[in-house]
Formats: structure tokens, C-alpha cells, sequence
């Protein structure tokens, strides 16, 4: 374990560990470069499936200076991306960027959001972002068959007293899409059938006739503003 005591943001430090082959020291193993790049830090909290908005108080890490007009990079455009038209100008006073967290995968992961001005970098963010599951509200056992493409319906119930309209996200598309549109319109307390489409893929290299493997997938049921509304795990089984 290496510690080190970061500088302020905007601020690279270069250092040297050397590793010995033995406690005495006598004869060198590997010499390691360690540079460490401090960037203002965010944390962000949202839902699988869900679209959440945050925003981020920059300022240029630089003192002095007038305010110069930046362009705004993510290092994973899909799942965190910069909510500006353009270009923002960043000087010494606070600027709130508003971000858009559409996380992909269940867990911990960080992005890096760098402000850049005429290839200068003048601001660089570290955003910590967490993906939680929401809760399921109803669960589906489904088998298919390795190779084949099958198709299995499952209905919806609008429990509003007014029209609503949905919009369907796959956790894993790969093997479960939407056959006909992603997005449907249900009348008030009304039903509509959701067409899954699965495309198993053929059976692992290797795996003997007979096995069968089984995986998770979510369906996610959002609002027109991408909140989640309900949570379908749909178990696939394919032998």
C-alpha cells in the first residue's frame, strides 16, 4: 500500500517506489513512476435503468484569469454525459454543468469529466458514480432454446386513472430486446402486451447436451421523464 498526500486540484506530482528482491535492500526488482493527478470530486447516486440528473459547481482550477468559454468531455458518453449546448464559460466564480447518469451496469464506477479551452485543461472532475437496483415488482421464468430466436408475451397494467406513456429499457439487450417499438401508450387502467424478442445465442464451447444456463435480465418500465415506474426480472433459461 502507497500513501500519498494529494495537492489541491488541477495540481501532478511524479514520484519513484523502488522493490527490492529482500528485506536488506541489496538488489533492485522493479522501479515504478507514480504520477497522481488530483481533480475535484463527485459522488453520484442513481437507479438501473433510470436517467438521474445532477450537476456539477465548477470553477477554473487555475487562480487569476478571465473566464474563457469550454468544452465539456465525458470519458463514457452513454452513461454520463454533460447536459450543455456548446460550450460553458468557466472562470473563478461557481458555474453550475448539469450531468445526465444513465448507468449501464449494477455497481461502483468512475468517469472523468475534463473542461478543455483551446487544448488547455481547465477544470477536471472525478465523478464517482453508484448504480443501484430498484426494486422488483414482478418476476417472469421464461425458457428458450439455444440458436433460436423466440418471442414471449407479458402484459402491462396501467394503474393511473389517465393515459400514460412508457418507455422500455433492456438491462441486457444481447439476449432480451422489445420486438415491436420501445415505447407504448396505455389507456387508463387499461392493458397492453409487451412483445419480448430473446436471441439466446448457441450453446458454450464446450458445454455438453443437455446443459442449460440461466440469466438475469431486467426490464425496466419508465415514465416520460425516464424515472423508473416498475422493475420486471425476467429469468431465461436456455437449454
Amino acid at each position: 500500500v502507497v500513501s500519498y498526500r494529494c495537492g489541491g486540484a488541477g495540481s501532478r506530482a511524479t514520484f519513484h517506489v523502488v522493490v527490492y528482491n529482500e528485506r536488506e535492500m541489496l538488489s533492485v526488482y522493479e522501479i515504478w513512476r507514480v504520477t497522481v493527478v488530483s481533480m475535484n470530486v463527485c459522488d453520484v447516486v442513481g437507479l438501473l435503468g433510470q436517467d438521474t440528473k445532477c450537476s456539477l459547481s465548477v470553477r477554473a482550477d487555475a487562480p487569476g484569469g478571465a473566464p474563457v468559454a469550454c468544452r465539456a468531455c465525458s470519458s463514457s458518453v452513454k452513461e454520463l454525459s454533460v447536459e450543455v449546448d456548446g460550450t460553458v464559460r468557466i472562470g473563478q466564480d461557481l458555474v453550475s454543468v448539469p450531468l445526465r447518469f444513465s448507468p449501464a451496469t449494477e455497481g461502483w464506477r468512475d468517469h472523468v469529466v475534463n473542461f478543455v479551452s483551446d487544448r488547455q485543461l481547465i477544470s477536471q472532475w472525478l465523478v464517482s458514480a453508484r448504480a443501484k437496483l430498484p426494486a422488483v415488482t414482478k418476476r417472469y421464468d421464461i425458457r428458450v432454446r439455444y440458436s433460436e430466436v423466440s418471442y414471449k408475451k407479458i402484459v402491462y397494467i396501467n394503474p393511473s386513472n389517465v393515459e400514460r406513456s412508457y418507455r422500455l429499457v433492456s438491462s441486457m439487450p444481447s439476449l432480451l430486446s422489445f420486438r415491436m417499438s420501445s415505447n407504448m401508450v396505455v389507456p387508463a387502467r387499461g392493458r397492453q402486451y409487451i412483445s419480448l424478442k430473446f436471441t439466446p445465442g448457441d450453446r458454450p464451447a464446450g458445454a455438453a447436451e443437455g446443459v442449460s444456463s440461466r440469466s438475469e435480465v431486467y426490464v425496466f418500465i419508465n415514465d416520460e421523464e425516464g424515472l423508473n415506474e416498475e422493475c420486471l426480472c425476467i429469468s431465461v433459461k436456455a437449454e
